[in-house]
């Protein structure tokens, strides 16, 4: 079955495809199944997850061979720049300042030409989310294909922008 995920990583590999030493990264990987989603999609020599939560970290690292995951979103930025970062449903009720911080954060994370992808689950944090963004006048939104996959019926990105560096 393909997923609206699909569709939104087919929209961005043509601009991607190209690019040698591909450097992928997954803010708020969890339990690392987004990872393994851009493993398949993209075969960049490195993908990262980072996320809050240590547990799930510890199952992602356990459980997903051949991708690194580093033990936290709230060291950023790295000394490494990203051609693509991905954000996907980011609990911003539960942990405002990490994802806020995070968020703000981006453009020191991507390369001069990398894309941010955001998907939420809800108009809220898509809401709450574009405004933290907004507040970053380096980051352009670039309109969504038109072409995009429906959203389930449990709202698994269904609300989703791109991004950026302008």
């Amino acid at each position: 079955m393909r997923t609206r995920l699909d569709s939104l990583l087919d929209s961005i590999y043509p601009r991607l495809a190209e690019r040698p030493n591909l450097r992928l990264i997954e803010f708020g990987c969890g339990d690392g199944d987004g990872l393994c989603a851009l493993r398949i999609r993209f075969p960049a020599p490195l993908i990262i997850g980072v996320d809050h939560d240590r547990e799930a970290l510890g199952g992602a690292a356990r459980i997903k061979a051949g991708l690194r995951v580093l033990a936290d979103v709230r060291a950023l930025p790295f000394a490494t720049r990203f051609d693509l970062i991905v954000i996907r449903h980011p609990d911003v009720d539960r942990s405002p300042l990490v994802w806020r911080s995070a968020l703000e954060n981006v453009p020191a994370c991507l390369t001069a030409v990398g894309i941010l992808l955001v998907t939420c689950y809800s108009a809220p944090e898509f809401d709450t989310i574009r405004a933290w963004l907004g507040g970053i006048p380096t980051l352009r939104r670039e309109p969504l294909p038109l072409d995009l996959t429906a959203a389930d019926r449990v709202g698994r990105d269904r609300f989703a922008f791109i991004c950026v560096l302008s």
